[in-house]
């Protein structure tokens, strides 16, 4: 958690020096006020942020972060961000857990009215690994998933990671490669 440290802020504001675009992925658990974090993100000129958000209902929301009240915080840093200009965005890991209701979670995350939700692929990888059984998808199932999101509307841009075939992972020119 970015957010943790006491340089993070000393950090921003040396980036924007330099005319860097700043942005963080950040989960706001940090036990401070969201609104003070949000201020001095603001003051230090933060561009953006994105928060993963595993699912539309809190407790399962929670479940996967192992902390209570992470959903809350999520929202309420989301629901304020704009009044700071700072760009919310939402990243969203495919899930076991979430796969049959994702019409009606991207339904109800983009009534947040963020400036993305990202998509991303469910990798076999560090805690992933262990526990795959439980939360894993298999990549056919997940790049089809993806292919019937991306074929609906919403007024929030949706954006994809971790499916090239399918389309950029980057949603902005980049010399590098994904």
């Amino acid at each position: 958690e970015p957010l943790l440290s006491p340089q993070i802020f000393d950090i921003i504001s040396k980036c924007k020096s330099y005319g860097f675009k700043v942005g963080l992925f950040t989960t706001f658990n940090t036990g401070d006020d969201i609104e003070q974090l949000l201020s001095h993100l603001n003051k230090v000129g933060l561009d953006d942020f994105y928060v993963s958000l595993y699912d539309c209902c809190a407790d399962l929301h929670d479940k996967i972060t192992q902390i209570k009240g992470s959903f809350s915080n999520s929202l309420k840093a989301i629901t304020q961000a704009k009044s700071f200009n700072i760009s919310p965005k939402i990243n969203f890991v495919l899930l076991k857990s979430n796969i049959l209701r994702l019409d009606d979670i991207l339904n109800s995350l983009d009534l947040l009215k963020t400036d993305e939700i990202r998509i991303l692929k469910l990798v076999k990888h560090g805690n992933a690994m262990s526990n795959w059984e439980t939360i894993g998808i298999e990549t056919p199932l997940q790049y089809q998933t993806i292919q019937t999101v991306l074929s609906k509307k919403f007024d929030t841009p949706i954006t994809v990671s971790g499916f090239p075939t399918i389309r950029n992972c980057r949603p902005f020119e980049s010399k590098w490669a994904c």
